[in-house]
Order: C-alpha cells, then sequence, then structure tokens
C-alpha cells in the first residue's frame, strides 16, 4: 500500500511523520519534503492493507492530509464504505439550500 500526505506546514508534516513511525514501524518512508513547500510525505507498507490504513486514519483524525484516501472518499468504494459501517461513522454533510446552516 502506498499513500501521499500534503500538509499545509511544516510542522504539520513532521508531527505526522512521528505518529505515523510509531504506529508503523514497518512503514518506508519514500520521500519526506524539507522545510521548503509543498509539505509532501509519501511512504509505502506492504505489511498494511488500505482498511486498517484508513480506519486508523479516520480515527487519528488523518484523512485530510491522505491524497489517495481523500479522492477515494469522495466516491467511497465497498472495502471504506464497509470500514465506515463498522465504526458507525456518520459523515457531516453540507446543508441543501431547504435546510439550516452548520453553524
Amino acid at each position: 500500500m502506498q499513500e501521499t500526505l500534503v500538509f499545509t506546514t511544516y510542522n504539520e508534516m513532521r508531527a505526522v511523520e512521528e505518529r505515523l513511525r510509531k504506529d508503523w514501524p514497518g512503514a518506508k518512508i519514500i520521500d519526506a519534503g524539507t522545510y521548503l513547500a509543498p509539505f509532501q510525505l509519501s511512504f509505502e507498507a506492504e505489511i498494511v492493507d488500505k482498511p486498517t490504513f484508513f480506519e486508523w486514519v479516520v480515527i487519528e483524525n488523518l484523512l485530510i492530509y491522505c491524497l489517495e484516501l481523500s479522492l477515494d472518499a469522495c466516491d467511497p468504494p465497498p472495502w471504506m464504505q464497509n470500514v465506515l459501517t463498522k465504526m458507525k461513522y456518520v459523515p457531516k454533510s453540507l446543508p441543501g439550500p431547504n435546510q439550516k446552516k452548520l453553524l
């Protein structure tokens, strides 16, 4: 499994990289950005399947950084829907024209 994470700041990138190394010691960092933009971190983990990693990403509130998983979440494949159902996760939706605003 491969994933690319994109960050707005260098400090965010390093903090998530540290968590990734701690929680997934078998993951191989392919490309870690420098202190110059873009702040991007690519890694590969052969021992981790996508559903397991996706569940971790949702629990750790890191989905916003994950390029491939975020794109998949726009039209979730069955495995992603199964993980969300198992977690009893209810995604928030934007209000329609006839609904109250979120705030």
